[in-house]
């Protein structure tokens, strides 16, 4: 699995994530452990929530959420109503990272633009529009009428 996430040619944000739910996942104790057995499986669970978890960014989030094959965040367990509350409060927050994102992209596009606050953001001469839709980012450019 580490490999996966340090490959050169390819993306591996949009793993880290999952990786560390599979991980969670494999090494859950299990119901005919040995005292010995449990105790690793518990220490390792804990290693992984101390350095793994805390490391995860809001990109790793988003890179996860942008990959198709991770979009509905099946790997995120829904066993209690706390897992079910943070995978909905989730995939708000990255809808609205994702919009914050977009919204610096465009406001750059709009200063290397040199146009005036006042006006929409510009890209190449046109109107550059940034809507959220439903865990969808929509981003329309509308072509100038004059």
């Amino acid at each position: 699995m580490f490999e996966s996430l340090e490959k050169i040619d390819e993306p591996t944000l949009q793993l880290v994530v999952p990786s560390y739910y599979l991980l969670m996942r494999k090494f859950a104790p299990g119901i005919r452990d040995s005292t010995v057995i449990r105790s690793f499986r518990t220490n390792i669970r804990k290693y992984l929530d101390e350095k793994f978890w805390t490391s995860m960014k809001a990109f790793h989030w988003m890179a996860t959420f942008l990959d198709p094959s991770f979009k509905h965040l099946d790997f995120i367990p829904q066993t209690s109503n706390d897992e079910v509350h943070f995978k909905r409060n989730l995939v708000k927050d990255i809808d609205n990272w994702i919009t914050a994102e977009m919204q610096s992209v465009a406001d750059k596009l709009a200063e290397a633009e040199h146009t005036n606050s006042n006006e929409e953001p510009r890209y190449n001469g046109v109107s550059v529009h940034f809507v959220p839709v439903n865990t969808e980012i929509i981003v329309m450019f509308v072509n100038d009428v004059i």
